[in-house]
Order: structure tokens, then C-alpha cells, then sequence
């Protein structure tokens, strides 16, 4: 979205905003993502699923840093550690549907 600038509902704006291949990629990502998780959801419990959707937070961590040059700090990482414990701890034991 920096390429594209800051989003308003002009016509020109939203134009730009939806042939911009970057974000026309993003879309169709989120799409994909959207039918992994319905597939997901549909072979194991969703208590189970869904506390490791939390690990996207700590996955965005590396793009964020090394392809968008975010500086990524201590607090984020300690931040993301406690995210994995507590994945680990909710789903420690379950296996899913059984």
C-alpha cells in the first residue's frame, strides 16, 4: 500500500489501489488461505485449529522484517515467544477429532 499511497473512496484512489498487482496478489493469498482453513476446520476441531492460527503473528515476523525492512524489536520477539507457549500449551495433548 505504500506504492499505492493512503486508501480513500475517491474513484482514482480505489482504481489504483485494485490494479495494483501487489495488492491484486495479497487478495488471491488471503483467498487460498481462506479455503486451507476451510479445509482445516473441516478435518480436525476448531478448538484445536484454531489457537494456531495465533502463529501467523509470529510467522509475519520474518517478512515483516526482511522483506519490508520493519525493525522488529525485543518486545515483539518475546511477544511472539509467549504466543508459541501458549499454542503449545493449549494444544498439548489434543490430536483433533478422536
Amino acid at each position: 500500500m505504500n506504492s499505492v499511497g493512503e486508501f480513500s473512496p475517491s474513484i482514482d484512489v480505489v482504481w489504483r489501489t485494485f490494479t495494483n498487482w501487489q495488492v491484486v496478489l495479497g487478495f488471491a493469498l488471503i483467498f487460498s488461505g481462506s479455503l486451507f482453513w476451510l479445509g482445516v476446520i473441516s478435518r480436525v476441531d476448531f478448538s484445536f485449529a484454531y489457537p494456531l492460527l495465533a502463529l501467523s503473528y509470529v510467522l509475519s515476523l520474518i517478512p515483516a522484517s526482511l522483506l519490508l525492512r520493519e525493525e522488529v524489536s525485543w518486545n515483539r520477539i518475546l511477544g511472539a515467544c509467549v504466543i508459541v507457549l501458549g499454542v503449545v500449551i493449549i494444544t498439548w495433548g489434543q490430536g483433533g477429532k478422536g
